[in-house]
Formats: structure tokens, sequence, C-alpha cells
């Protein structure tokens, strides 16, 4: 007899029809773990780790041995095989139980149909469970996210193929279950309210929408959901201005290099999860040719083409992306994975895929403006040169950015991201090179900043740029609510997601700052210097310098002020002659870039330092001042 285990809505095991109990809690939850993915090898010490990770090994051990035996007795006395260990690892035999989040997982991979999954969906992963541990807690967190990321994915997908009405309402249920600020399912039920002559109940659907916005992230509805509102509303259609152009890539049918329909399914889950996380990047259009066709469409720039290939428990997924035209190949890589975790897998190729194109198109729009002269060239490759002039650092460059932000916004008022840039612009004068003209500058940033939010407040990176400059106007609870919004926006962008960490730090939440930090990193292996003092500053908050002093020696003359953290890094290490001689060259770089020459009071290089910085908590403020007064800085 299979035991039925539920892990959606909450957790719920029967056999027959009857209730199951567990002992306790921690036991509860181990099931769950290893019910997650029946069938799937995991080591003794990942679980006990995740249950009693404040145990030594032995008690943790203990513990897991206990728990192991009351659920073996459990499924005994239910008639199924409970479970099995093999070496050091431990999993639930795939046989002896029916799991929804399985069933659920074949169903969105194709093997099964949505209407399944709808019916599966009862609610989050182990919705209501107990807190158990902090790592098990986070565990269920990370899993949730995946889970419902694949969820929405699958939906996405088939409102875009097209499916009958009430299938639409039920599906764009579910979504809008998992999240209430998905527009894509607020129109999919307008249309399909339309589409039964209630325009009414569609236009109330819209009032819903735009209400649900407004309270999840204060933004206003996508101009596509306002466009159908009018519509619908019999409107007469306004003008709109020529969108500016962006790059098209066309994300081709993966094929298959093996003839099995369970990796047919995974391809076409792959390909579906790389397109979601694409469509996240703004500044990109993505293009999903009709199934089994491999050409190229027209109007598209790059193509993304991959190939997926199973043998011997393993799968590999080669992708490589080209131009449209011509031969040239921008980027490749290969990823390999267990056939048994091709959850997993699937998640951390779309991750990259996603962070590495957007990366490499970007680079190569790049290459083609910098041919041409700035009057010929479209509002958007106007604001990559922009950008790149803003990476210089110098108020010269910083000028030179402004100007080419203006021409953009010459050829489309509404492009967000070209104000967004002006605002970077006065935001670099601001925060470093303008400190005898703060005020004037903090305000031509944060004006031109909430311009763009008006103008595209469904952008990651102007939400991004608001946050930081709430951050430096020490409005804490307003910076880190747009902080949020952009991670939520898109979780792939690493330069954002470098911009996000530092912004923790300030926050004074070192941990999600790594975290963070540390998937810009893996998004964008050869990054800039300037991702090394975003991730230090979270191990400064959290009072770990040696690990601060590992990344800021790399690059110590990044920024003025990395001189001055490595002398606080040094002087809580001991190290105080070498935090004399940091402190000592970082006056001198504030003499030559921030003051410029002139005179100034013994401690208005740390002044400055803390203004730049804004720590929210008192504590880490006067952990920085300790480690500046120790190497020998004058402090307020």
């Amino acid at each position: 007899m299979a035991i039925e285990i539920r892990l959606l809505g909450g957790l719920e095991i029967a056999a027959d029809g009857r209730r199951v109990s567990l002992p306790t809690r921690k036991t509860e939850a181990l099931l769950a773990r290893l019910a997650l993915r029946p069938g799937e090898p995991v080591s003794r010490a990942q679980l006990a780790g995740l249950l009693w990770p404040d145990r030594p090994d032995a008690q943790g051990r203990g513990s897991l041995r206990q728990a192991l035996a009351a659920i073996r007795r459990a499924f005994e006395e239910a008639g199924a095989p409970g479970p099995s260990a093999g070496g050091d690892a431990v999993s639930l035999d795939a046989r002896g139980v029916s799991v929804d989040v399985a069933r659920l997982g074949a169903a969105i991979a194709g093997t099964g149909d949505l209407a399944e999954a709808i019916a599966l969906h009862r609610g989050p992963l182990l919705a209501g469970f107990p807190p158990v541990e902090d790592t098990f807690d986070a565990w269920v967190e990370s899993e949730r996210a995946v889970l419902e990321r694949r969820m929405l994915t699958a939906i996405r997908a088939a409102l875009a193929r097209g499916v009958a009405g009430d299938e639409v309402l039920a599906l764009a249920e579910v979504a809008l279950a998992i999240d209430p600020a998905f527009e894509e399912g607020w129109r999919a039920r307008m249309r399909a309210l339309a589409a039964r002559g209630d325009r009414a109940g569609a236009l109330r659907e819209y009032e819903r929408c735009r209400e649900t916005l407004r309270r999840e992230l204060s933004v206003a509805p996508a101009p596509e959901t306002e466009t159908l509102r009018r519509e619908l509303a019999g409107e007469t259609p306004r003008a709109e201005p020529s969108p500016t152009r962006t790059p098209g890539l066309a994300v081709l049918p993966f094929e298959l290099l093996s003839a099995d329909p369970a990796h047919e399914a995974f391809a076409r889950g792959l390909q579906e999860d790389v397109i979601g996380a694409l469509s996240r990047f703004r500044t990109l259009r993505v293009v999903a040719p009709a199934a089994g066709r491999r050409e190229a469409p027209a109007g598209v720039d790059y193509l993304l083409v991959a190939t997926v290939r199973a043998a011997c428990g393993r799968l590999r997924v080669a992708a490589r992306l080209a131009v449209a035209q011509g031969d040239a190949q921008l980027w490749s890589e290969r990823f390999e994975g267990d056939l048994a975790d091709a959850f997993a897998l699937q998640d951390r190729v779309a991750e990259a895929v996603a962070g590495a194109l957007a990366l490499r198109i970007d680079e190569a729009e790049l290459r083609a403006a910098a041919r041409l002269p700035p009057e010929s060239l479209e509002a958007h490759a106007l604001w990559l040169r922009g950008m790149q002039c803003l990476k210089r650092g110098s108020p010269e460059s910083d000028l030179e950015a402004r100007r080419l932000f203006e021409q953009a916004l010459a050829r489309d008022r509404d492009y967000a991201r070209a104000w967004a840039g002006l605002s970077l612009s006065h935001f670099n004068d601001w925060s470093c090179a303008a400190w005898d003209r703060w005020d004037e500058t903090e305000r031509r940033a944060f004006e031109y900043a909430a311009e763009a939010i008006r103008r595209d407040p469904h952008d990651p990176v102007t939400q991004c740029i608001l946050g930081r400059i709430l951050l430096y106007r020490r409005e804490f609870e307003r910076a880190a609510e747009h902080l949020s919004r952009a991670h939520a926006l898109n979780p792939n962008e690493p330069d954002v997601l470098a911009h996000l960490a530092v912004g923790y730090a300030y926050l004074g939440e070192p941990e999600r700052g790594l975290a963070l930090g540390e998937a810009a990193r893996r998004l964008n292996p050869f990054h800039a210097d300037w991702y090394l003092p975003c991730v230090a500053a979270n191990h400064l908050v959290a009072r770990r310098p040696g690990e601060a002093l590992d990344l800021l020696a790399r690059a110590p003359d990044g920024h003025v002020d990395t001189r001055a953290f490595l002398a606080v890094a040094r002087a809580h290490l001991g190290d105080d002659a070498g935090a004399r001689d940091d402190a000592r060259r970082f006056v001198e770089r504030f003499r030559a870039g921030i003051v410029r020459g002139r005179p100034f009071a013994a401690d208005e290089p740390v002044r400055w330092v803390l203004h730049v910085n804004p720590l929210r908590r008192p504590e880490d403020r006067e952990w920085v001042v300790a480690g500046l007064a120790r190497a020998g800085l004058a402090c307020p």
C-alpha cells in the first residue's frame, strides 16, 4: 500500500484514507525533506545539519536515527516500505509513497496536464508548518520559491499557447494566489471575462489588479494592462510614442539528443524556465518560436540555441548565444547534473543562462554603439554608452554620461533608463566628488530617480537606484521597500544584485546582503572590481574583518573609501601598522579626490566616510568609528 503524502497547503500523511501520525515535529520535518524528492539519496550529515544544527555530530546523528526509526514504524504499521539507507545516505522509496509535489512536477514538465496541476496546488509548500530550526525553515522557503517559480513559468507558457476560457480563469487564479502582482494573470482573467460578454466583470478585475499592485508594490499597472483596459472600456486609443528599440532574442526550441519522453519534458520545461527568466530583463525583447521551428524569426538580433543530452543517470545541457545574421558566436557554456535532481539543474541553468545572456548582449550592443556617432544612435544604445562613461568614475566622464542620457531622452522622453542614468550621474557627484554641493546633487539624483520610477515602475534598475538614494537620505523603511521590489522584479541581473548587496549591508542585514552579493558574482564571474566592496561591506557589518580584508585587498584603490575600510578591517584584526598605513593612504585620496586640495578639519575624512556609507544600526557605526580611531584617524 502506498502512503499518500501531501506537502502543498500543509503537511498531511495518510494510508488508505486514515491519518498517519508521527511523534514529533522534527520527525514530520524529516519526512517532508525526504518526500520532496522520493528516491533521491540525502546524506545523513546534511539531514542532521538541517534539523539538529546546534548539536555535536554524534548527537545529531543519534537524533536522526531515532526519527528515522519512528518513520519506519509508522510506515510498517500502514503496510508501506519506510526510508532506506545506503552507505551514509537515506532515501524514501518512491514505490511506497504518492507525493503531491512529485505529481505536480510531472504535470508542470508536460508528462501530465495543467488541470491536474491546478487540482494538486492546494497552497504553498508546507504552508502553516510551525518553525523547526532556522536551517530547515530557510530550506522550506528556498524550495517553496523554486516550486512557485516553476508553476508560474508553466502557467505563463500555457497562457501564451492559448487555452479555453474556464481553464484560463483557473490558471490565472492559481498564478495570482502564488504572486498577486502577476499581471499576465490579471490580463488573462480580463480577456476571459470579456470573451464571455462580461465586460463589466473584466473592468472590475482591472480595478482589483490596480489596487493589488498599489498595495503590494506601490506601482501602477503596466502599459499592456492599461491598453487592455482602454479597449474593454471602449475608449479611443491613445497615441503612443514609438517605443525605444531593444535587442530581440529568439530562444529556439531546445534540441533533445535522446529519445526518452521524460527527457523531452525536461528540455521543454527548461526552455520555458529560461524564457521566463530572460523576460524579466527590461532591455531584452524575448521571442519564442513555435514548437518545431528552428529557424530564426524575422526581426531578432540574437539566437539562443541549446541541446539536452542524457546518459548514465546524468543530464548535460549545452547552450550558446549567436548573432542572428552571420556566424559570430558570443557565448557558450555547458552544464551537467544528476538526472535524479533534474529540477535543481533546471533552475541552475535558467538562472545562469539568463544572467550571462543579458550581459553578453549588452556588451555586443555597446561594441556596435561605440562604432557610431551619438547622433545616429537610438535611446537604448545611448544609455549603454552613458553607463559605460559612469563606470569610469571621474567628473569629466560623469558629464559625458549626462550628455548621452539627455540625448536618449530627446529620442524617447518616456525611456525610464535614461532618467535613471541622469540620476546616477548626479549620484556619482553627490556621493563622491561633490562633497561641497551635497544638497543640490542629492536633490537632482532623487528627482530624476523618482521620474524614472514614474515612467517605468516595473524596471528593477530604476527601483534599485531609488532605493540606494533613499538610503543616503536616511529613509530606511522606504529604501528597503524599493530594494525588495528590485530583487522581486529580476533576481538574475548581476549588477543590480551587487548594488542590493551593499544596500542590505547599510540596512544591517548582512546575511541577506552576502547571499545577493555571491549570487551577483556567480552570475557574472568576470565582474568588475566594484563588486568586491559591495560584498565586503556585509562581512564588516557581520563583524568578519578577515573575510572583508580578503576582498578589499584585491582592489584597494577602487573607491576613495576602500582604504578607510581596509584600515577598519586591519585595526579589528590587530594589525595596527597596516591599519595606519591604509588610513594615511585614504586621507591622501580624500584630499586629492574629494576636497581637491582645500584645507579640511582633522575629523572631516571620517565624517565623509560615515555620511557616504549610511549605516542604519548605531552599533555598526560605532564599530567602524572604533576601527578608524585605532588606525589613527580623528573621529567626530
